[in-house]
C-alpha cells in the first residue's frame, strides 16, 4: 500500500530523471505524466487487478483435484488469499503503469536527439 500512495512522488523524481534539461517546461511535463502514471496505476491495480485477475488466480489456484480424489471442499488459507490480491494487485498496476514510463523514455530520447 506504501507504493501506491507513494507511487506519485516516484513517478515525479523519475520523470525528472528521464526529461532532459533544456526541455522547457519541464516542471509541467513532469507532473502531467505524473498524474497519467498514478491514474494508470490507480486503475490498474484496483479496478483490473481485483474485479478480474484476483478472481482468476484464486480460481486457477485453488486445488480441484483433491476435491475429486478425497471429496472435501478445498480451502484457501487467508494469508494466500490477501497475498494472491496483493501480486494481482502489483502486477496488473505495474502492466498499466509501464507504457506512461516507456512512452515517456522514447519521446524524450528521440527529442533529446533530434530525430523526428
Amino acid at each position: 500500500m506504501s507504493l501506491l500512495f507513494g507511487s506519485p512522488i516516484i513517478a515525479f523524481s523519475v520523470f525528472e530523471l528521464i526529461i532532459p534539461r533544456d526541455v522547457r517546461g519541464k516542471q509541467k511535463k513532469a507532473a502531467a505524466l505524473t498524474a497519467i502514471a498514478s491514474v494508470s496505476l490507480v486503475c490498474g491495480a484496483v479496478l483490473y487487478g481485483c474485479y478480474f485477475v484476483a478472481p482468476y488466480f484464486l480460481v486457477v489456484s485453488t486445488p480441484t483435484f483433491l476435491n475429486s480424489i478425497f471429496l472435501f471442499p478445498p480451502t484457501i488459507d487467508s494469508a494466500f488469499f490477501f497475498y494472491t490480491a496483493f501480486k494481482a494487485m502489483a502486477l496488473a498496476g505495474l502492466s498499466f503503469t509501464m507504457p506512461v514510463y516507456i512512452g515517456a523514455t522514447v519521446y524524450f530520447r528521440r527529442q533529446k536527439t533530434g530525430a523526428q
